[in-house]
């Protein structure tokens, strides 16, 4: 099975550059998406997509932010580093197990 973890090359980890990304899988700006942080203002917050990101990114702290449950997130780490998209394959989403 593929991997679920893609890198974001520098290049394209910016906000722009990650917004693009989701918005490619689906995710519209205003979306709402779930955050997970080690910013205590950010961790348990439901923002829109692009709002959420922009917080992420200001904050410069390790984030995660659900877009698609079980299917699409993104993990944005301590700076610096490359973030990371986690997308399960297109044949497995939305397949339920059980």
């Amino acid at each position: 099975m593929p991997s679920a973890a893609q890198a974001i090359p520098g290049s394209q980890h910016s906000l722009d550059g990650v917004a693009r990304l989701l918005r490619q899988r689906g995710v519209r700006d205003t979306d709402p998406v779930y955050v997970i942080s080690d910013t205590r203002d950010l961790d348990g917050t439901l923002a829109p997509a692009l709002v959420a990101l922009a917080s992420v990114f200001a904050a410069g702290f390790g984030s995660v932010v659900d877009c698609i449950e079980g299917e699409l997130a993104y993990y944005h780490p301590e700076e610096p580093g490359d973030g990371i998209l986690l997308a399960l394959p297109p044949r497995l989403q939305g397949r339920q197990d059980g």
